[in-house]
């Protein structure tokens, strides 16, 4: 079973070499600001063009725009924290309500078959 982890553990684990079997690990891009409050100061946009280093993506920003920039430069596994309700719990404002959610992945499916 492959174990999901961020690319902050990924280079601990890397770094271990002989003792961790990294070939389970998928390494999931992300920031370690949460929420991600400016993905445009961040570097985002870069960042996401070294997805030959990254298998997915570890989306804490709000909206869906950045998942789906993501899977277009080669993410394959998309990382969003999903809610029925906003509230204050500190995940809500960048979670996904399940009509969001659903139009992200109608959105990348579409990209599949193109």
């Amino acid at each position: 079973q492959p174990i999901f982890i961020s690319s902050e553990t990924y280079r601990i684990f890397a770094a271990l070499g002989r003792f961790v079997d990294i070939r389970r690990f998928i390494n999931l891009y992300c920031k370690r600001q949460y929420p991600i409050e400016n993905p445009e100061l961040l570097q985002f946009e870069e960042d996401l063009n070294t997805f030959n280093l990254f298998e997915g993506f570890s989306d804490h920003t709000e909206g869906m725009e950045w998942a789906i920039k993501a899977w277009r430069r080669g993410a394959r596994v998309i990382e969003k924290h999903f809610t029925t309700e906003r509230n204050n719990s500190p995940d809500s404002k960048f979670a996904l309500l399940p009509h969001e959610f659903k139009q992200m992945v109608y959105e990348i499916r579409r990209m599949e078959n193109e």
